[in-house]
């Protein structure tokens, strides 16, 4: 299914949303698990992911930084 969607050039989640059985989980019930709702935030950089890492009182792997490391 993933394969045909983004054979398709659909790659956006909403695609796979409407293929797959969902459950529409409003900010309340979120916020119940993840006060901050910090587990929505953008990690598309390297420096969001470490950030987030930080926020969560947590070191990143050697291997992952030395991943980040190369692409400078």
């Amino acid at each position: 299914m993933i394969d045909s969607l983004l054979d398709a050039g659909k790659r956006r989640p909403l695609f796979l949303f409407e293929q797959v059985e969902t459950v529409l989980v409003s900010t309340e019930e979120l916020r119940g698990a993840d006060p901050d709702l910090s587990s929505l935030a953008n990690l598309n950089q390297p420096s969001d992911y470490l950030a987030a890492l930080q926020k969560a009182g947590l070191e990143p792997d050697s291997q992952v930084l030395a991943e980040f490391n190369s692409f400078d």
